[in-house]
């Protein structure tokens, strides 16, 4: 375990180094690694500048994407098909939905911000776009970190 702590402090150091020299805000770099049964996503983001991340919502949907997210409802499907992908009938019974219309109208919600999609293989069945389960779980660690909520294992 020293190794890797002494691995991370070198980056660390090469990230401050880095930053001053640029004279940017700062620089990240993460990793990771989810598996579920819609499948299995890897990452490995490195020196992403501060300073770019700090105008997302100039060049993006930014807020398209929290509104869906925002909403209890949303982040409780976004959760459950983070696990599996779900039908609607799924969606209702594990998310506490009373009816289907209501299931819709998040799930056009979230398919518009290209955040799930219909699997092509399963007819009737959603799941997370592949290209955002890294995103997706990156938030989650985000939003932990903010309440504190950060579990060690």
């Amino acid at each position: 375990m020293d190794k890797a702590l002494n691995n991370i402090e070198m980056q660390l150091d090469a990230l401050k180094t880095k930053t001053k020299k640029e004279g940017t805000t700062g620089f990240i770099t993460y990793y990771g690694l989810f598996a579920s049964e819609g499948g299995q996503s890897n990452w490995i983001s490195d020196q992403i500048n501060t300073d770019t991340l700090l105008t997302v919502n100039e060049y993006s949907s930014a807020a398209k994407v929290l509104a869906c997210i925002g909403s209890n409802d949303g982040f409780n499907i976004i959760l459950s098909l983070l696990r599996t992908p779900k039908t609607t009938a799924h969606l209702i019974n594990e998310c506490g939905f009373t009816d289907a219309k209501q299931v819709y109208h998040h799930l056009n919600l979230l398919l518009t911000a290209d955040l799930i999609k219909k699997d092509e293989h399963n007819p009737g069945y959603y799941l997370i776009q592949p290209h955002r389960v890294q995103g997706i779980i990156m938030m989650l660690a985000g939003i932990c970190e903010m309440l504190n909520e950060m579990v060690d294992v």
